[in-house]
């Protein structure tokens, strides 16, 4: 898209059989790997939004393991949502990769930044990348 600000994206290695776009992903086992978290407040590396690797036989064949992909690490970004979120709310990496919005529950939290727009489960929105961690009393 023309004028689109994209932000840094660096290049990590794979650890899942696939990564789709709109993914937020966590730091991999290995150095320079990436993988989708499992759990719900894992810690942000970044997020597939301008990269694809699918398990397509007829694009790039199977498994994509190993491959590169195109992380976004700052800026401004788009993610899949796992729960409704308002304009504004501070959200965090949930299991499978989507974005939810900060529990109001009393512990710490990797927030992974700001939502640009509200949205409701399944949706794609913008959101303002920032990292930090967010303790609630």
């Amino acid at each position: 898209m023309a004028g689109k600000y994209t932000g840094t994206q660096r290049t990590y290695v794979i650890e899942d059989s696939e990564i789709k776009r709109y993914t937020g992903v966590t730091y991999g086992s290995t150095e320079g790997g990436c993988k989708i978290p499992t759990s719900d407040n894992a810690v942000f590396l970044g997020v597939v939004d301008n990269d694809e690797r699918v398990n397509d036989p007829i694009r790039a064949g199977g498994n994509q393991q190993g491959r590169n992909i195109a992380v976004h690490i700052d800026g401004y970004g788009e993610i899949k949502l796992g729960g409704n979120v308002n304009y504004g709310d501070m959200l965090i990496l949930g299991a499978g990769g989507t974005a939810k919005k900060i529990p109001t529950t009393a512990g710490q939290y990797n927030v992974i930044g700001f939502a640009e727009k509200a949205g409701s489960t399944g949706e794609i929105i913008p959101f303002g990348i920032c990292r930090i961690t967010y303790t609630i009393a």
